[in-house]
């Protein structure tokens, strides 16, 4: 519904300047949660999106001015938004379509994240690393990663800036005591070192409970099946 949805994304603080405000808060972001439920991910794949569809999203919310916004002000939106007060309005929304219990998260393009059934299927990949080695539980690295991808974060780095961003609000929601993060060299050790045909069975056995997978096809990290 996208007066409800408009509604519950003007209620996000923007945290710009007034100089700096060339688009709403709420349209930047409409955008990118438009951009993301069309499988174009990225700060690329949403300006991609806005410059794409720019005629028609400027005709049906009436932007008058300076047009739709551009890379630089989506990605300056995206890394400077305040995600947990985001994820929270989005989800109040998404409550509207999908099934979220609270141990769920729900990525911007309304997949939820069962905690404990995705859980339970990243435990049963095997930790490659010694036991002096793991300042992290393999399954929590490889969820961040997942969580990260779903939101449009790809690459070592993509996932280090997502896991650092929202760093507060990720140690809260998974109660960690110790270390911290994982950090981006951990990341990046985890992800080139893992079993990527156990990891990909085990990804695909929680997508199948939201997206249909015929034997011949993948599901990506984002739940969008090849």
């Amino acid at each position: 519904m996208g007066a409800n949805l408009i509604d519950q994304l003007k209620q996000v603080e923007d945290f710009r300047t007034k100089d700096g405000r060339r688009h709403p808060l709420w349209l930047v972001l409409l955008f990118v949660t438009m951009g993301t439920m069309n499988g174009d991910v990225g700060y690329r794949g949403w300006g991609d999106f806005v410059k794409r569809h720019s005629r028609v999203l400027i005709k049906k919310f009436g932007i008058q001015k300076h047009g739709v916004p551009s890379y630089s002000t989506i990605r300056r939106v995206v890394m400077g938004v305040e995600f947990d007060k985001l994820a929270e309005k989005f989800n109040d929304w998404a409550k509207n379509y999908v099934e979220i219990e609270e141990s769920e998260w729900c990525a911007l393009d309304g997949k939820s994240i069962k905690g404990a059934n995705l859980i339970d299927q990243l435990k049963q990949v095997e930790d490659f690393r010694t036991k002096d080695g793991r300042r992290h539980p393999l399954w929590l690295v490889l969820l961040f990663v997942t969580m990260g991808t779903m939101n449009g974060y790809v690459g070592y780095r993509g996932w280090g800036d997502f896991v650092k961003r929202h760093s507060r609000v990720l140690i809260k929601k998974f109660g960690i005591q110790k270390h911290g993060v994982p950090s981006y060299s951990t990341i990046r050790r985890v992800v080139m070192g893992v079993e990527f045909d156990k990891l990909a069975e085990k990804f695909n056995d929680w997508a199948k409970n939201y997206v249909e997978i015929e034997e011949s096809e993948w599901c990506a990290l984002d739940g969008k099946s090849v």
